[in-house]
């Protein structure tokens, strides 16, 4: 099973929240992948199905630092034409080529 499947933004953080967050999942049988932060945070995703079980999770063993990513605001941060996961700040799929700049038409 691909990266790929990882679509559900669920967590934003550092690195030691990152961390934090991975293991409370999976010890919760959830699987997980986080992007390494390329500023000051980054990013923990799950299957789109464990979504607000991962949510739940998280808020219920909470790192010191960072934020769970609400589904409304996950939205954001799929592309509107394939599904894609899309990593915060990008202007264009790297799947379809769809221009995702704005990918709500605001």
């Amino acid at each position: 099973m691909g990266n790929s499947t990882f679509q559900e933004v669920v967590f934003t953080g550092p690195a030691s929240s990152l961390a934090h967050v991975r293991k409370s999942l999976e010890s919760a049988g959830i699987r997980c992948r986080s992007t390494k932060p390329k500023r000051a945070e980054g990013l923990v995703r799950v299957q789109r199905e464990d979504g607000e079980p991962a949510r739940t999770c998280i808020r219920n063993s909470p790192p010191q630092h960072g934020r769970v990513i609400e589904a409304n605001e996950a939205a954001w941060l799929r592309c509107p034409k394939c599904e894609a996961a899309l990593s915060l700040g990008v202007r264009t799929c790297a799947v379809c080529g769809e221009d995702v700049a704005d990918p709500h038409g605001f």
